[in-house]
């Protein structure tokens, strides 16, 4: 019996506190790993807060997980989707709201953390999932060298990317890379990926922004997919929550 898992998820903790060392305030987690295959889209990690409650008595602490597959894409890019949660673990710790449209569009104040944990955010926000694709700073991963290196040691066994499988074998545009938390989305119509689109009326949903307490306005779906409309208060965009449940092929995560 080899015991490849348990050394993946001791890298994946020391390299957790490796980021806890430069950044105290990052909590602790519960490490797991897995496919990247979710409900509602191919995801490459998560942070959810409070997820498992301590034996010992003492409390919750959140949930961290990061993707197999990531490992036979080098300990550089699997510390870029652990430094991506780790901005969620910071904003939550900072009772900072860094996401909207249930946890997919990531705003500006994610930016702003983001660059303080040494990624680099995209030029420009995508329609669905904001500033989500963030990558790693040459400075950053020369800072986290020794951590890079030993998850590289620790790659004894990864997941098949089922997106590069089936481009392999001849099915292309099976998936899109849209960021951590969005990840790839699954290809339509397979068996149990749960990616087949629904149509959308032109009824009007109610839309909030970033305001505390949030302004809420009605619009189309089409509306909203049009361009960001943006609120003259807080300087963010009017999001649809409803919209959130919508299948991630149909608006793209």
């Amino acid at each position: 019996m080899t015991d490849h898992g348990s050394k993946i998820i001791a890298a994946l903790e020391k390299a957790w506190t490796d980021i806890q060392a430069r950044h105290p305030q990052v909590p602790d987690v519960v490490m797991i790993t897995g496919t990247s295959g979710q409900r509602g889209g191919d995801r490459w990690g998560h942070h959810w807060p409070e997820r498992w409650v301590l034996a010992d008595g003492s409390g919750r602490q959140p949930e961290l997980f990061i993707a197999g597959e990531l490992f036979a894409k080098g300990g550089r890019r699997t510390l870029q989707t652990l430094l991506h949660e780790a901005v969620h673990a910071l904003a939550h710790a900072r009772t900072i709201k860094d996401t909207s449209r249930e946890g997919r569009y990531h705003n500006r104040r994610f930016v702003e953390l983001a660059r303080e944990l040494g990624l680099t955010p995209p030029d420009k926000p995508d329609t669905g999932i904001g500033f989500s694709a963030c990558t790693l700073e040459d400075a950053t991963a020369a800072t986290y060298a020794p951590t890079i290196e030993a998850m590289d040691a620790a790659a004894l066994a990864y997941l098949v990317d089922l997106n590069e499988l089936l481009n392999s074998v001849g099915v292309t545009g099976a998936g899109v890379d849209l960021g951590e938390e969005g990840g790839e989305v699954a290809p339509v119509g397979l068996p149990g990926t749960g990616t087949t689109k629904r149509r959308r009326s032109g009824r009007r949903v109610p839309a909030e922004c970033g305001c505390t307490p949030p302004r809420r306005i009605q619009l189309t779906p089409k509306a909203l997919e049009d361009g960001p409309l943006i609120c003259g208060l807080c300087g963010e965009r009017f999001e649809a929550p409803e919209l959130a449940d919508e299948e991630p092929g149909e608006d793209e995560e």
